[in-house]
């Protein structure tokens, strides 16, 4: 399998020069994938796991979101609140490269994850500090990641 990354502006450090320029875009293509690395059945790739994505949509958006949180509460909320969205990230990634009962705890550790960062996204709500449309978005991006959590989990149980 081969995956293409399109980056913006050049590419990043210690990556191989880009096979192509696209406008302000150049293509870096690397030749290895997870399913390579691994016996079939036992991952799929990030390509083919919106999850992924979704959550990485997630992550992109919610850092700079925090920080026009309250200084006064970056060192605590803000910190659990994104701590909860990294752990979810990185159980899902610990979940994708195991199997069996291994691959359900850590899926459940992601599901744990993503509770903690619902409570967290609707206390910055309550407190103001996102508005109404940021906090719809969120929601929105973190109801989806739950569905397809949901999925996985089940498919994983079967």
């Amino acid at each position: 399998m081969l995956w293409t990354i399109k980056l913006e502006g050049g590419a990043p450090r210690g990556a191989s020069a880009p096979l192509g320029t696209f406008g302000n875009f150049r293509e870096l293509r690397l030749d290895t994938a997870l399913e390579e690395k691994y016996p079939s059945g036992v991952t799929k790739s990030h390509e083919e796991m919106t999850i992924f994505t979704r959550s990485f949509d997630l992550l992109t958006w919610l850092l700079p979101v925090t920080n026009n949180f309250p200084r006064a509460h970056r060192g605590s909320v803000t910190r659990r609140l994104l701590d909860a969205a990294f752990d979810f990230r990185e159980r899902i990634e610990e979940a994708n490269v195991r199997q069996g009962s291994t691959r359900r705890e850590r899926l459940i550790k992601a599901d744990e994850a993503l509770a903690r960062l619902r409570v967290y996204l609707r206390l910055a709500c309550r407190w103001g500090w996102l508005t109404d449309g940021q906090y719809g978005h969120a929601a929105e991006l973190v109801a989806e990641i739950g569905r397809l959590l949901g999925g996985w989990q089940k498919a994983t149980h079967s």
